[in-house]
C-alpha cells in the first residue's frame, strides 16, 4: 500500500499554510488544498485509511499534507507512527512570543476568546484555562512538542525550519526543504487563476490571481516573500511589559529547543 511521504505538523501561525502552497505547486509533489485532521481527529480517524487517501493525488511523485495541529494535539505522534514509520515531518517555528500574541487574534476573530491578552496568559499560567484551543503559551512550547515526537521517530526524519528565516532567504530554505524531499529545485512557476493549495484563500491579495507564468526562481520567491510578510489585520501592539514577561517566559524553552534541533534561534531574542 502506497503511504504519504511526508507531514507538515506545525505549528499553527508559524507559515504553514504558506509552507504548503510552496510546496503544492512544485510539479512532483501534491498537497490537498485544506487541512485534513486526520491524526488529531477521531471521528476522522475512524473513517479509515481509504477516506484518507481519497484525497490526495497519487498522479505525483511526492505526497504530503499540511494540518497544524498534528504537532501538538495528544496521540497523533503514535497514529502517524504506526501509518508509517518512515514518515518525513516538517516543523516551521515562529518567535513564540508573535506565535501567541497570533493565536490569540485568531481566537479573538474566530469568537472563542472574550479575554484581554494579558488576561489570557495570566490564566494560562495560573492553570485557569480549561479550553485546549486558548493556551497559547503551551502550544509555543516547542522544545516539549518535538522531545515527544523524538520517542517514535528517528531525528534524521524531522525536518526544522523557522518562519523567520523563511522570509529572510525563501530561496535558500526552500532548496534546503525540496532537497530534505528528494525533489528537484524549482525550474518555473506558474499561479493559476486562484492558488490551487491554499488554505485559506481571502488570506491573499486578488491581484496575484491574474499573475502568469511566473518563471524563475528569484521572481517566484519574491512573490512567495510577499504574501508571507501578509500581517493578520486589526492588530493592536503588544505591550511592552507583556513582551518581556513572554520573552523571559521562552528564553529557557528556545535554548532547550535550538539544542536539539541545531538551528540559531537568537534571533528570537
Amino acid at each position: 500500500m502506497k503511504t504519504l511521504d511526508f507531514l507538515i505538523v506545525g505549528a499553527m501561525k508559524a507559515g504553514t499554510s504558506s509552507l504548503a502552497y510552496i510546496l503544492g505547486n512544485h510539479k512532483d509533489i501534491h498537497i490537498p488544498a485544506k487541512e485534513i485532521f486526520y491524526f488529531s481527529d477521531t471521528k476522522n480517524y475512524n473513517k479509515g485509511i481509504e477516506w484518507y487517501h481519497n484525497h490526495f493525488d497519487w498522479r505525483h511523485k511526492i505526497q504530503g499534507e499540511k494540518t497544524a495541529t498534528y504537532h501538538y494535539l495528544p496521540g497523533c505522534a503514535d497514529k502517524i507512527y504506526s501509518y508509517n514509520p518512515d514518515i518525513k515531518l516538517i516543523w516551521i517555528f515562529r518567535n513564540p512570543v508573535d506565535r501567541s500574541y497570533s493565536q490569540y487574534w485568531h481566537a479573538q476573530k474566530q469568537g472563542i476568546e472574550p479575554r484581554s491578552f494579558k488576561r489570557a496568559i495570566d490564566d494560562e499560567l495560573n492553570g485557569n484555562t480549561k479550553n485546549l484551543w486558548n493556551l497559547y503559551l503551551k502550544r509555543s512550547l516547542y522544545f516539549e512538542q518535538v522531545d515527544h515526537y523524538l520517542k517514535y521517530f528517528n531525528k534524521d526524519q524531522l525536518y526544522f525550519m523557522t518562519f523567520e528565516d523563511l522570509l529572510t532567504d525563501a530561496t535558500k530554505e526552500i532548496d534546503k526543504l525540496l532537497a530534505f524531499l528528494n525533489a528537484d529545485k524549482y525550474d518555473g512557476f506558474e499561479i493559476a487563476k486562484k492558488p490551487k493549495n491554499v488554505t485559506n484563500i481571502s488570506a491573499y491579495p486578488k491581484s496575484l490571481y491574474k499573475i502568469r507564468n511566473v518563471m524563475g526562481q528569484s521572481k517566484l520567491f519574491r512573490l512567495i516573500k510577499y504574501f508571507l510578510q501578509k500581517r493578520e489585520e486589526g492588530y493592536v501592539p503588544m505591550e511592552p511589559d507583556d513582551k518581556l514577561s513572554l520573552e523571559n517566559y521562552f528564553r529557557e524553552p528556545n535554548r532547550k529547543l535550538a539544542d536539539i534541533i541545531n538551528l540559531d534561534l537568537s534571533k528570537w531574542e
